[in-house]
């Protein structure tokens, strides 16, 4: 990072904590309110990342930006159809599909990948590439001593 001060401890911990356990390149995808990819490569320098909206953050901007559309809660379950047949099934299998995308293309670039944060679980039912859920990567790294 340019200026290493701006990317959050959060990231900079659960970047130590993949490459540690990866033992090589790696790739952490956190899924919180807003979604963050961080790539490193073999030698552990940080390559960069990315910032994406979270789920609940694309929800609540659609709500929040269009006049008819409504605010969904945030553990709303979805049916098994692909497809919706409701305004807010549309939006919640719309928005989850368009995060699944997004991580799904950051998968096909790295050998290891590790998901984290709280919609962690949520995404990666629909992803089809093996991933690492891990929940507690921060605090794994947090516990590195080097």
């Amino acid at each position: 990072y340019a200026s290493p001060e701006q990317l959050g401890a959060d990231r900079w911990l659960a970047m130590k904590a993949a490459w540690a356990q990866s033992v090589g390149k790696c790739c952490v995808i956190s899924c919180g309110t807003a979604i963050t990819v961080d790539r490193v490569d073999a030698a552990g320098q940080h390559l960069g990342g990315l910032i994406f909206p979270g789920l609940q953050m694309m929800r609540n901007a659609l709500a929040s930006e269009t006049e008819k559309l409504p605010h969904v809660a945030h553990d709303h379950i979805l049916s098994d159809a692909f497809l919706a047949n409701n305004t807010v099934d549309a939006i919640v299998q719309g928005t989850l599909l368009g995060v699944t995308a997004f991580v799904e293309m950051q998968l096909n670039k790295t050998q290891a990948v590790f998901l984290t944060g709280g919609d962690a679980e949520r995404v990666a039912q629909y992803l089809s590439s093996d991933i690492t859920i891990d929940p507690h990567l921060v605090l794994k790294g947090l516990s590195i001593n080097q």
